[in-house]
């Protein structure tokens, strides 16, 4: 599943509460991004006072549901009780302060393509998707946590939650693209009968997990999995439906915009700074700009039947062949007799501490269980949910204990406690190996660099970039400079580079990308 988890925060004047009753009663999907004032969104809320939306009350691992209509969704965004109005636990009125978390059931689009086109497989892929939902709130209740008292010093279990449910059918482009969105609120009751806040640092950590548990279904639900086998499809090793991948580029117009626009925009920065690479920072917010820049508006008064025919009309257009009828496929699966357990748990180290560069290499027992679910997926089993439990958590177990714990006491399920051996060794190896070369030496002297790199323009050079570079040119063993970006770091190496040549000494530079290289 390729769904993210988001915040809602209250905004300037509780603007994010409006925005949210538009998205929910409007179908302006993705409006919870927008930067408008929300006077429309008040005015949508008037208007489409009469529309519901599925609550569903999670407790102690059962699951209810209601209907909550536009004036109680309004009090439950708040934090209060949408039937008596009750305040639940203590207030943040702050701007910054969350409202509820966002999170996507996102499939393939193959998936969304296959249900257009057949209306069993569009039953069968809304039952997909109720099944995976249930999973989901249950997985939440029992996992996640509320923070209580100063800063949240004090960590509480979590007996009931609220998640409201919202559909949409196409994206703001007109594409077909089904998914849900799960709105979980900030406000939980603890084990102790108290409401208090979600810790939602955890649940951000858990989504790793949330999402592997849609790959799974998608993979090995049995009725979905039969429904595709009976229409003559069949999922390839990315968890496409195979026969309708040549249909998903020319249906993925706001795909496409996005990825112009977010080529358009690193070329850009790239550009400013000298032709170096952005960070991952950087890139998450290049990566929300590309998202905003050109937003299609929301088409309104979409009448369902045209939609639908011209969607198909289109398909036909890419190949007439997609649209023909398909003879059934046997499905074939795998047993779970046939599994391998130390060999996932062996794909669950690789895929933990591949996730794990943007945290030193570090991994939690979270990201353990995503990798042993995306590996049990990608086997071939087709199983009910519930037998594939026991098989997640020895896997999960197997795979903990071939990897290396860098803290003393047994960690939370969320912390980043773990590394993979290889990675141990590496860092080993490489402090022991610096050790080595960290021989003492000394900075040039500020009018050596001058007659060293006398063709370059040392006197632009700042006094920390000036720094830098005698450090760099001196005879110290090992030194390290840091600063982010647009700092000046590569001007300063040009002029360290002509300061080592007038050494006869040379530089050699590795570095993430060719272009950051170069």
């Amino acid at each position: 599943m390729r769904g993210g988890l988001e915040r809602w925060k209250r905004g300037v004047g509780s603007r994010g509460v409006r925005q949210a009753i538009a998205y929910a009663l409007e179908g302006t999907c993705d409006a919870h991004r927008s930067p408008t004032s929300g006077a429309d969104a008040l005015e949508a809320y008037a208007e489409a006072s009469e529309s519901t939306v599925t609550r569903f009350v999670v407790a102690s691992g059962r699951i209810g549901s209601d209907q909550l209509t536009a004036g109680g969704l309004r009090v439950w965004i708040t934090g209060h009780d949408p039937i008596t109005g009750e305040e639940r636990g203590h207030q943040r009125l702050s701007p910054d302060a969350d409202l509820l978390l966002d999170g996507t059931i996102n499939h393939p689009k193959t998936y969304s393509i296959a249900a257009l086109l057949h209306p069993e497989l569009a039953t069968e892929f809304e039952a997909l998707q109720d099944r995976l939902r249930d999973r989901i709130l249950l997985t939440w209740q029992t996992e996640l946590n509320a923070r209580r008292g100063h800063n949240g010093v004090f960590r509480e279990d979590v007996m009931r939650i609220e998640v409201v449910e919202l559909r949409h059918r196409r994206s703001r482009a007109l594409d077909p693209h089904i998914h849900r969105h799960l709105w979980l609120n900030i406000k939980v009751l603890g084990a102790d009968g108290k409401w208090s806040n979600l810790d939602s640092r955890v649940a951000m950590k858990l989504h790793t997990v949330i999402n592997a548990e849609g790959e799974l279904a998608a993979r090995t639900d049995p009725a979905w999995r039969a429904a595709l086998a009976r229409h003559g499809y069949t999922l390839n090793d990315a968890g496409e439906i195979a026969e309708l991948g040549g249909a998903v580029r020319p249906l993925s117009r706001r795909s496409a915009q996005i990825e112009s626009n977010r080529a358009r925009l690193i070329a850009e920065w790239s550009g400013e700074h000298g032709g170096s690479a952005p960070s991952i920072e950087t890139l998450q917010q290049i990566d929300r700009r590309a998202w905003a820049v050109a937003r299609p508006n929301k088409p309104a008064d979409i009448d369902e039947e045209s939609w639908e025919a011209t969607v198909r009309d289109e398909i036909a257009a890419v190949d007439p062949n997609l649209i023909a009828p398909r003879a059934a496929v046997p499905l074939a699966a795998s047993g779970l007799d046939a599994v391998e357990l130390d060999l996932l748990a062996a794909q669950a180290v690789v895929d933990a501490d591949q996730r794990s560069t943007s945290s030193g290499g570090r991994f939690s027992v979270f990201d353990l269980r995503a990798g042993a679910v995306r590996a049990l997926s990608r086997t071939g089993v087709v199983a009910a949910r519930d037998r594939l439990d026991g098989v997640i958590a020895e896997v999960t177990e197997r795979a903990t204990r071939a990897v290396h714990c860098v803290i003393a006491d047994a960690p939370l399920a969320h912390v980043k406690a773990f590394m993979a051996t290889a990675t141990v060794r590496a860092k080993v190896r490489l402090a022991g190996r610096l050790d080595v070369i960290a021989q003492p030496g000394r900075s040039l002297l500020p009018h050596e660099l001058h007659q060293l790199a006398h063709d370059e323009h040392v006197s632009a050079l700042d006094s920390s970039q000036a720094a830098a570079a005698c450090a760099i040119a001196g005879t110290d063993g090992l030194v390290t400079v840091t600063g982010p970006a647009g700092t000046g770091k590569t001007t300063m190496l040009r002029v360290t580079f002509a300061a080592l040549a007038g050494q006869r000494r040379r530089m050699l530079v590795v570095a993430p990308t060719r272009k950051a290289a170069s």
